[in-house]
């Protein structure tokens, strides 16, 4: 059993006998025959129970303590259940005490945290020690000699468990001292949570920078199956956030414990981030050194905001308000701080923000969505920064965009960014000619290019990097195994030298068949490709392409298009492009 939280001078001579958790595991006798079941009633428990040792005269030194936690024996490594609290109190027991025993120490209380019933028994040598229970009805003498063997039963404390009513799944949190420690005044930081009663500790000056954060330290060192995440905010806060990041509500317990002690004030401040949930509590106990807070952290459910109809990105026409203001961004439910008066821009973002959004604040504001997940995003204004002027939206960029009137917040969902998309070719001219090819995406791949000699070459290209290979004028052919996003079929280009626009092509029949097939046919200039765009887009943002070979003039497209659907059929030779051709089917 780990005795960290019992005073120090308490943890080496209380070695002088057993202790049984939960009798429903018998105790061990002492012959090492078959253990016989402990006879505990629940009737009438309470949560708690006091309980003072006592040595025998002239004892100092015993090393005779075996613990058993619901029955199981508990090694002297091992640390106590997260349900069980125990507190030294500043009291003496003024009960019967056995002839030639002295009290040692004074009086602790032990206290069920649980949501169930707990059988707890000490077993002493008689010729040792004794331990003796009170101030619970449940207490009983299981053994022939008074002290020798007592338990009792340890009842739920449902009425303190805190509530999960309105709770949210972060916890911001700092914490100082606000007076100047010695430097070698160090307090013991605890987490532990309910699902799991895991203890994560870590020893820590409140006052002084360590060489790895609280966040960091206790992210390191949690178990796989842990609820919780850990991580720290941005200057100039430095809050530490905890999250649940289970599908079910976690209560969690943080315990601060002083290791030195001095004459310095006990007094911790407590700082709780914007964000943070409500369901909390916070003191220093009523005896001993520890100062523990309770919370309730809900569990992490960002459907909040709706995806219903999420596009991978988010597009306003001006930037939000950020000058002398503080904001904060939160992204799948975990929230960093921003620094004072940042541009929300790439710039200013944590590398956990940067790595999913990129986010342009230069004029108007745009993010968008760099992986194949979908995400939710908040952009949170402090309190204090309020009222803040709003963004102009731009409606048809993403219908999940919500501006919260009253708090400033802005929230969206961003759809999964596509595989691969087709961004746009151009010649490169110079003394050396090379043809530059843009793609974006998520998830690109590989690439078959196809020059005008036949060679098919592969490629892996990257995002947002233009990809330069040898120029020869001709139909280059770009062929993606899984496709183009928003394109039917493979991308043509026509690389040449040319600098003047050619005719407008000329459109000679649309059909659309029951399955709305739809075929267009007309005429171009020869040796070009024609591509069909939609009025509702970007610039160049074709849906098909089609080449018109050398020495021909027509050209068709088959393909499946919305009812309705309205666009145009440009003819493009190189970096020049052609008037449009405009269609309604």
């Amino acid at each position: 059993m780990n005795f960290s939280n019992i005073p120090e001078g308490l943890r080496t001579p209380l070695f002088f006998g057993e202790i049984s958790i939960n009798g429903t595991v018998p105790t061990v006798s002492d012959n090492g025959e078959d253990p016989i079941p402990p006879q505990i009633s629940c009737t009438g428990a309470t949560a708690t129970f006091k309980v003072q040792h006592l040595l025998k005269n002239g004892i100092v030194d015993v090393t005779l303590l075996k613990l058993f936690i619901d029955g199981v024996l508990w090694g002297d490594d091992q640390e106590v259940p997260a349900w069980l609290e125990i507190t030294p109190l500043e009291e003496q027991y003024t009960g019967e005490i056995p002839l030639g025993f002295d009290l040692y120490h004074g009086v602790v209380e032990w206290k069920n945290n649980d949501t169930q019933n707990h059988r707890i028994e000490f077993k002493a040598d008689p010729t040792l020690g004794r331990t003796l229970m009170f101030d619970n009805p449940s207490v009983i003498e299981l053994g022939t000699i008074f002290g020798e063997h007592v338990g009792v039963c340890l009842s739920p404390s449902t009425p303190n468990i805190i509530s999960c009513i309105g709770a949210t799944s972060i916890l911001n949190l700092l914490t100082s001292q606000p007076t100047a420690p010695l430097e070698y005044e160090y307090w013991r930081f605890e987490v532990s949570d309910a699902i799991t009663g895991q203890v994560y500790s870590m020893v820590n000056n409140l006052n002084r920078l360590e060489a790895e954060s609280l966040g960091q330290s206790l992210e390191r060192l949690k178990s796989v199956n842990s609820p919780l995440s850990f991580s720290q905010t941005a200057e100039p806060n430095f809050f530490m956030v905890i999250q649940n990041t289970s599908n079910q509500d976690a209560r969690i317990k943080i315990k601060f414990q002083k290791l030195v002690q001095n004459d310095e004030p006990d007094v911790i401040e407590l700082f709780i981030g914007d964000g943070s949930t409500p369901t909390l509590t916070w003191g220093k106990q009523v005896s001993g050194e520890d100062y523990e807070i309770l919370a309730c952290l809900s569990s992490n459910s960002p459907s909040l905001i709706s995806c219903d109809g999420a596009t991978s990105g988010a597009h306003f026409l001006t930037s939000p308000d950020t000058y002398q203001k503080q904001w904060s961004v939160e992204l799948d439910g975990i929230i960093y701080d921003l620094a004072f008066d940042a541009i929300l821009s790439d710039y200013y973002m944590p590398q956990e923000v940067s790595d999913v959004l990129h986010i342009n604040g230069d004029g108007d504001w745009f993010i968008e969505n760099r992986t194949s997940d979908i995400h939710r995003v908040r952009f949170i204004p402090d309190e204090d920064s309020l009222p803040i002027e709003p963004p102009i939206l731009d409606p048809a960029s993403n219908p999940t965009i919500h501006i919260d009137e009253e708090t400033g917040i802005i929230s969206f969902c961003l759809a999964a960014y596509p595989d691969r998309i087709f961004d746009y070719a151009r010649v490169d001219k110079g003394e050396t000619n090379k043809l530059e090819v843009h793609f974006l995406g998520s998830n690109i791949g590989t690439i078959d290019i196809t020059d005008p000699s036949g060679t098919v070459t592969q490629y892996t290209p990257i995002a947002n990097q233009a990809l330069v290979i040898d120029y020869a004028e001709g139909f280059y052919t770009f062929h993606s195994n899984d496709g183009f996003f928003g394109t039917v079929g493979d991308i043509y280009f026509k690389a040449s030298l040319a600098n003047q626009a050619h005719p407008m092509p000329v459109i000679s029949n649309v059909t659309r068949d029951a399955n709305n097939i739809v075929t267009i046919v007309g005429t171009a200039q020869t040796f070009t490709v024609v591509q069909i765009e939609p009025d509702e887009g970007i610039l160049g943002e074709a849906l098909a392409y089609a080449k018109v070979l050398d020495g021909e003039t027509d050209f068709t497209f088959v393909l499946e298009l919305p009812p309705n659907f309205s666009g145009f059929i440009r003819c493009r030779d190189g970096n020049t492009g052609s008037a449009v051709a405009s269609f309604t089917i």
